[in-house]
């Protein structure tokens, strides 16, 4: 929550701390306002310009004659989870069995069927969305990606603006060390640009990425 200090400088401090005390947050949670937005804007400037290059770098990319739109990562993830979820059923199939033959009590049956049946339908919801991510991946990545656009008309931003933090970012760190982490939205599409840029580039871009994931 923002607060005006004696100097009538601003500060943004823990609500946590404010309503229940240093039992759950300390003091050292608060930030200066300004301090605060001069981190998150040179934070975001420092993600465009991350963008603009994986922008490039996809420009190159599709200069190519031949790209390959695999994604092993996502193809790893699938496989674990079908995995998984293979295991989930048979543990399913056995307890039944075990009850039929005597070996646990109804109670014990009913209990590993809640807790599997809940699992599997966690494991197909997130097959379902591997599935999704896999199919994205086929199709390759343009230069024109809605992604790099999202990000690449702030650009030239000198300032915080309201919509674009809403536009950008997920969610804002402040550590006991006054150290800010500051999660952006679309996820999902970094990690679809890095895995196409990953897949088609030599062994020291790898490197690079590997860095700046």
């Amino acid at each position: 929550m923002k607060k005006t200090g004696a100097k009538g400088i601003d500060y943004l401090v823990c609500k946590t701390y404010q309503y229940a005390g240093e039992e759950y947050c300390t003091r050292k949670r608060s930030i200066r306002f300004d301090a605060l937005e001069d981190i998150v804007l040179a934070v975001i400037q420092a993600q465009i310009g991350l963008v603009a290059n994986l922008q490039a770098i996809v420009g190159e990319i599709n200069e190519r004659p031949e790209i390959n739109r695999q994604s092993l990562r996502i193809n790893q993830l699938l496989e674990n989870c079908q995995r998984e979820f293979s295991k989930t059923e048979q543990v399913l199939d056995s307890s039944y069995y075990d009850w039929k033959n005597g070996d646990i009590s109804k109670e014990q049956y009913l209990r590993v069927r809640t807790e599997a049946e809940k699992k599997l339908e966690q494991l197909r919801s997130t097959l379902r969305r591997l599935s999704a991510e896999q199919i994205q991946a086929a199709k390759g990545i343009k230069a024109n990606n809605e992604y790099f656009q999202r990000f690449l008309k702030y650009q030239n931003i000198k300032e915080l603006d309201r919509l674009m933090l809403l536009d950008l970012i997920d969610k804002i760190y402040i550590n006991e060390d006054k150290t800010i982490e500051v999660d952006f939205h679309h996820v999902g599409e970094h990690l679809r640009v890095l895995d196409f840029i990953e897949e088609n580039s030599s062994k020291q871009l790898k490197k690079t990425l590997g860095k700046i994931k």
